[in-house]
C-alpha cells in the first residue's frame, strides 16, 4: 500500500507542470511552516534541492499571491482584548457615562494607515473611563 507522502511525491514528480502549478500545491504547507518560523532562504533551498528550481524573490512573490489570494477565504478572527486598549466588539447599547469606542480591526494597508491616523479621540473621556475601570 502506497503512503500519503509517496503519493503526493510521485505526483509532483510527473513532467508536464509548470513550476507555478507545482508551488500551488505545496503552498499550504510552506505558508504554515513560514509562520512557524522557517526562513524564506531555507525553504527555497529544500525546493532547489528536490528539483524544484526557484529563486528567491520568484518564490516570495507566489508566496504574497498565496497569502493575497487565500486572505478573503479565511475567517477573521476575532478581536481580543489588548492591553491597553479595547478591541472587543460589543453588541450591548453603550452604558450611560461610558465613552463609546470604536471597534478596532489590524490595519492591513496604506490607505487604511492614513485613514487611522485622521481619528480624532477624546482623551479626556478616555481618560475618565480608565478611571472608572479601575
Amino acid at each position: 500500500m502506497t503512503q500519503p507522502e509517496d503519493l503526493k511525491t510521485a505526483i509532483l514528480s510527473l513532467p508536464g507542470k509548470t513550476l507555478a502549478a507545482k508551488l500551488r500545491q505545496l503552498m499550504p504547507d510552506i505558508d504554515r511552516r513560514v509562520r512557524e518560523g522557517v526562513g524564506h532562504e531555507e525553504i527555497v533551498e529544500t525546493l532547489n534541492q528536490h528539483g524544484l528550481d526557484v529563486k528567491l524573490e520568484t518564490f516570495r512573490k507566489y508566496l504574497y499571491r498565496y497569502r493575497r489570494k487565500t486572505k478573503g477565504n479565511e475567517a477573521v478572527p476575532a478581536p481580543v482584548e489588548k492591553q491597553g486598549a479595547i478591541t472587543k466588539p460589543t453588541t450591548a447599547t453603550n452604558p450611560v457615562g461610558k465613552p463609546e469606542i470604536p471597534t478596532v480591526r489590524p490595519i492591513s494597508n496604506k490607505g487604511e494607515l492614513a485613514k487611522a491616523r485622521d481619528v480624532d479621540f477624546d482623551l479626556d473621556q478616555l481618560a475618565e473611563a480608565a478611571k472608572n475601570k479601575e
